[in-house]
């Protein structure tokens, strides 16, 4: 139809691009305000609608007065389309001409494809790609038919990954993901279009456009992530609560009246008649499952606040948390060819809850009579300060009425008081060299830290305490079973730590290069928070970016401030992964003013690659390694680059234009180089290229 000039005229195609993907010739130039349609970019009238690309549609196009063609006021998929979508777990069978999937228990249709069909893996172009993808994972499979002859043109293949997020960073567009619900094992994903240059749609559950500050705390993130690492597709699922478990079949579980297929979860572990908190994902699968437990009624009693005219008396209890183990891995063993590792525990406090007292108070506490004889004494009192005196800075237990008053305070039976105890990090036994009757620890233990100095409550609730193997440690154990000799709860006391900066350990030492150092907002723990986001070495084979929470037992805050973009770090963690120990090796303006080196102790040296040699023999270890030589103004200095993991070096790449980073190899060591080099005892453990 042509029409008038400054009319509309109506027309058909295939959309062949995007700004997130393509058919075929990748158009990096298209903007967001751009359709490509058979091949000619088309403006359109606002942002460009997504989910087009490989449909046909009709489009009506402004004419303008020259005759030439305006903006795209409208776009519809035409009736010629046939489009298809399948789960991966629905496929019966597939090859390159075809897929067989199920649509009831016993019933299959097909969908056909051909030598020209286009195939999309999360959004960019490639080959034939089922072969490759996991099918019982979350995979999503949409084929479309757009001209009708029952050969599918188009098929786009998204394998998502399922996390459920723990916290949202607005400020460094990222989401932090509950302990075992991760991404490809990273606890944090960026999605920092402008830094990293990548793209990101975002979609709801019901397929609509959505946006990152949509995501929230709780939402079950399904991310799909393109083979070049610069597309993401995020489909967001907010879908979950509470619900009892009513019967298991196989894969499939039914909460409350509901049945759902699961994904990632091993079904055996569910129990039927327990409650569960559950998330589930777009697909409308089961993806997080975690058993609500009734927390336990222990605590210790820290404050009482006495009551006047109408107020009720208030008291201040510490909830223990449980206790928390950790493996260390340690120094390498050359021997054994192996690195050594310990496990520690971790005590903490939980929280600081107050509580009002009801009326009358039934107390049951341990007393001494005339003769020596401790005993429990039990008596059902008004909550005075005198009454309640007996109770404090004792471990209890404790009961609540409907209107959550303590009707009830009990001391707890101590079994094992007073000693000074060895703990045995390798059985989880203390006072296995004492006198003291020895008790074991399992993952059912709750501990909590009492600081034997003046503290303030927030020293309290910061209060960490490290046991490690055969420290003697001031403890306190109560309730232990006779049975199986394991403590339901300890009492840790000693001087409070805070305000004591965490130290550096060469078991523990890790190295970072800095992308952001930040104050921000932590939706869990409802405050301020210090984060520090850089590149490091995520286990022994990867490398990340990753953030880490300032834990709040560094001393000086300040020293947290002089950290910036593009300084390498030597840190250290805690049991918690929070950052608690940090040295700055090198600062960014400082990585080439003259640094001299220091034979056989922890030293950094800057300068000028002369010479590298590729897979050699270290005659100081006995295994391969690179050799590269570096000459500054103090002189010349080699050093070996291990190809075993557990001692690789990691080698960073620093743009000095804009302090920005990014992991390197050691193949991008090229000759002229300016570098700078961290090693201790000869061996290197970090290398910075500064360009």
């Amino acid at each position: 139809e042509i029409p008038t000039p400054d009319g509309t005229i109506k027309m058909e195609g295939i959309v062949t691009a995007d700004v997130s993907t393509y058919l075929y010739n990748d158009r990096k130039s298209l903007k967001e305000t751009q359709l490509e349609i058979s091949g000619q970019a088309f403006n359109y009238d606002g942002i460009a609608p997504l989910g087009f690309v490989g449909k046909h549609v009709y489009f009506y196009v402004q004419v303008n007065t020259d005759g030439g063609y305006g903006n795209v006021v409208s776009i519809t998929p035409s009736n010629k389309n046939t489009v298809v979508t399948v789960q991966g777990g629905d496929l019966a069978a597939y090859s390159k001409t075809g897929m067989k999937f199920y649509v009831s228990d016993k019933k299959t249709s097909e969908i056909e494809t051909s030598l020209s069909t286009k195939w999309l893996y999360n959004g960019v172009p490639g080959a034939y790609c089922l072969d490759t993808v996991d099918m019982n994972g979350n995979v999503q499979i949409i084929a479309i038919d757009n001209n009708e002859d029952e050969v599918f043109d188009v098929v786009s293949v998204y394998e998502y990954i399922d996390a459920v997020v723990e916290r949202v960073d607005t400020e460094s567009t990222s989401a932090t993901f509950k302990t075992g619900y991760y991404y490809k094992n990273e606890k944090t994903v960026s999605f920092d279009e402008v830094k990293e240059d990548i793209n990101v749609e975002y979609f709801n559950a019901e397929g609509k456009t959505s946006a990152f500050n949509e995501i929230k705390a709780g939402d079950v993130l399904s991310i799909a992530k393109s083979k070049d690492g610069k597309k993401y597709r995020v489909v967001t699922s907010s879908k979950g609560g509470t619900e009892l478990v009513e019967s298991k079949d196989g894969e499939y579980i039914t909460l409350g009246t509901t049945e759902y297929k699961v994904l990632g979860i091993d079904a055996t572990s569910l129990k039927i008649g327990r409650n569960y908190e559950y998330k589930v994902n777009f697909a409308n699968r089961l993806v997080y499952a975690e058993e609500v437990v009734v927390e336990s009624d222990y605590a210790y009693t820290y404050q009482l606040s006495g009551g006047t005219g109408l107020k009720a008396p208030k008291i201040k209890l510490i909830i223990p948390a449980k206790v928390s183990s950790k493996t260390i891995q340690g120094a390498y063993d050359e021997e054994n060819n192996s690195s050594t590792s310990s496990t520690n525990l971790y005590i903490k406090n939980d929280n600081l809850l107050v509580y009002n007292l009801a009326d009358k108070v039934t107390l049951e506490y341990w007393t001494t009579d005339t003769k020596g004889n401790t005993y429990l004494a039990r008596e059902r009192v008004s909550p005075t300060g005198d009454n309640l005196a007996k109770m404090m800075d004792q471990p209890v237990t404790f009961e609540v009425d409907a209107n959550n008053s303590i009707t009830r305070l009990s001391h707890i039976n101590p079994s094992s008081v007073g000693g000074r105890l060895t703990y045995n990090s390798s059985e989880k036994i203390f006072g296995k060299t004492n006198s003291v009757k020895p008790f074991g620890l399992d993952d059912g233990t709750y501990a909590v830290c009492v600081p034997t100095n003046n503290a303030t409550q927030d020293d309290i609730l910061n209060y960490i305490q490290e046991l490690l193997n055969n420290m003697v440690t001031a403890v306190d154990a109560y309730d232990v079973d006779e049975d199986t000799h394991m403590a339901k709860m300890l009492v840790i006391k000693a001087e409070m730590i805070s305000g004591t900066s965490g130290s550096l350990e060469s078991s523990r030492n890790f190295f970072g290069m800095v992308t952001r150092a930040t104050k921000v907002y932590d939706e869990k723990e409802d405050s301020e928070v210090l984060r520090i986001s850089m590149l490091t070495k995520g286990s022994e084979k990867t490398f990340s970016e990753q953030s880490f929470i300032v834990s709040p037992l560094i001393s000086d805050y300040k020293d947290f401030y002089r950290i910036g973009k593009g300084d390498l770090i030597k840190y250290s963690l805690d049991g918690f992964d929070r950052l608690n120990a940090f040295d700055i090796l090198q600062k960014f303006e400082s990585y080439f003013d003259g640094s001299d080196g220091y034979p056989n102790e922890d030293f950094t040296v800057c300068g000028t690659v002369t010479d590298i040699e590729y897979d050699e023999i270290s005659n100081n270890k006995l295994r391969w390694a690179d050799v590269v030589t570096l000459k500054n103004v103090d002189g010349t200095y080699t050093y070996e680059l291990y190809h075993n993991a557990s001692l690789s070096t990691q080698v960073f790449i620093l743009d000095s234009s804009d302090r920005s980073t990014t992991l390197g190899k050691v193949s991008d060591i090229k000759y002229n180089d300016r570098i700078m080099v961290y090693a201790y005892n000869g061996d290197s453990y970090a290398i910075v290229i500064y360009r």
